[in-house]
């Protein structure tokens, strides 16, 4: 080969080699930002009963911390820390922890009830069905702020109820309105 005809080649090496390390410090960059905003875990069985129906069992779930900007709606799944109180925490075994949960309620929302006997009434956010029973007894050991009472959801607090509505599920059900300071990490899934 004549040298004019290597030359062309040799660049062609040149700009790939230079286009392969591009491209090796773009996807380590975008690995390191995508680790430090986010946060990766299995779901297990435990927390997939909370998520039942909604996420598949074995799913890999992507947090993100929830700040004063994080948009939050209906649907959305959180994690949060509750207080746990009385025959509950008994049971537990435990007075405080993380629940997986699921937004129902919002700030403003009308909660009213739908009654289905003495003791257990059915939840109903503006008037729509959430199929979410609620024991009478569940909400006595309840802080007065925190029990689930007909009318509107206060500022800054939110009703969480699993989407598997099971009444032994750990939501708001069983722990009252949740504070928005208490939501930790929004999540998401594969």
């Amino acid at each position: 080969m004549t040298e004019q005809s290597q030359s062309p080649q040799k660049r062609l090496a040149k700009a790939v080699r230079w286009i392969r390390r591009i491209l090796i410090v773009g996807m380590v960059v975008t690995i390191a930002l995508v680790w430090r905003n986010y946060e990766f875990e299995f779901l297990d069985a435990e927390r997939h009963a909370a998520v039942a129906g909604k996420v598949r069992d074995g799913a890999i779930l992507i947090y993100t911390r929830i700040d004063e900007d994080t948009v939050l709606g209906e649907g959305t799944l959180v994690e949060a820390h509750v207080q746990v109180a009385g025959s509950l925490a008994d049971r537990l075994g435990r007075t405080e922890g993380r629940i997986l949960s699921e937004i129902r309620g919002l700030p403003g929302m009308v909660v009213s009830w739908l009654e289905k006997d003495d003791e257990r009434r059915e939840i109903l956010l503006d008037g729509r069905r959430t199929f979410a029973v609620l024991r009478v007894t569940w909400q006595e050991a309840l802080d007065a702020s925190a029990k689930i009472r007909e009318g509107p959801i206060p500022a800054g607090h939110f009703l969480l109820i699993n989407p598997a509505v099971d009444g032994e599920a750990l939501d708001s059900r069983h722990v009252g309105l949740v504070p928005r300071a208490a939501l930790l990490r929004k999540a998401g899934w594969l």
